[in-house]
């Protein structure tokens, strides 16, 4: 009677493990967009950024633009919030904000790192130390430039008072004000749109608020490219006399 009941058991312990197995693999194939159109994709894998299959354009020099991904193709890429999908491909502000999330994704790949480029113990570990090291150098880099902080050519970045990407201007609110460096990981790294950036802060997402820190991701966005030389979208706006 037990040798039964322990066989059924057995059965249906592999058969809901069959069932689970075939269920991680459908949606890692359809995080990666395997079987959608034609073209290279990563390995099927739940870990990888989710991609969404697009035509990439580039801007020309006289303004207009031109097809990146060839012709019956779609080129597979990272799923970007909306703010950033809108960016031509070779946006410098669309590139800063993939390198954002590659160093930090790099960073949280190496077991025991953490962006500061130390272990647990405040040291650096020997696994992966130099993954770590570079990563994490370019994460400190990026949030220099995001929050405008000096950059020393011996000692780097030099910390000082956090730029603020939405500042609460009324008293008493229940809002939080929105940092940049904060703001600019929660749209690159995790892939939050606008709307979930500020609920997260306490503030509400209609377009009074979502338009102002879009036009300051942007800016922000721009500083970062040009400090890291990959060039500016957008030029800073000049006042007479300084």
């Amino acid at each position: 009677m037990n040798a039964g009941i322990n066989a059924d058991q057995g059965r249906a312990t592999r058969y809901l493990a069959r069932v689970n197995l075939e269920i991680v693999k459908a949606a890692s194939t359809r995080r990666q967009a395997h079987g959608r159109g034609a073209g290279a994709r990563l390995p099927a894998s739940l870990a990888g950024a989710p991609v969404q299959l697009v035509n990439l354009k580039a801007r020309r020099p006289d303004g207009g633009s031109e097809a990146v991904t060839l012709l019956g193709y779609q080129t597979a890429r990272r799923r970007l919030p909306e703010i950033l999908a809108a960016l031509g491909a070779d946006d410098p502000r669309l590139a800063a904000a993939q390198m954002l999330a590659d160093a930090a994704e790099r960073v949280g790949a190496v077991k025991g790192a953490d962006w500061q480029g130390a272990d647990s113990n405040g040291e650096i570990s020997d696994g992966g130390a130099t993954t770590k090291v570079k990563h994490a150098a370019r994460l400190r880099m990026i949030e220099a430039l995001a929050n405008g902080w000096p950059i020393d050519r011996r000692h780097g970045p030099q910390r000082a008072a956090v730029r603020v990407a939405l500042a609460v201007k009324r008293k008493g609110s229940q809002r939080q004000p929105i940092l940049a460096f904060a703001a600019l990981s929660a749209l690159c790294v995790d892939g939050l749109d606008l709307g979930e950036i500020l609920r997260r802060s306490g503030w509400s997402a209609q377009a009074f608020n979502r338009n102002p820190l879009r036009d300051a991701l942007l800016v922000i966005l721009d500083d970062v490219a040009e400090g890291l030389g990959l060039g500016r979208m957008v030029q800073k706006k000049v006042v007479d006399g300084i």
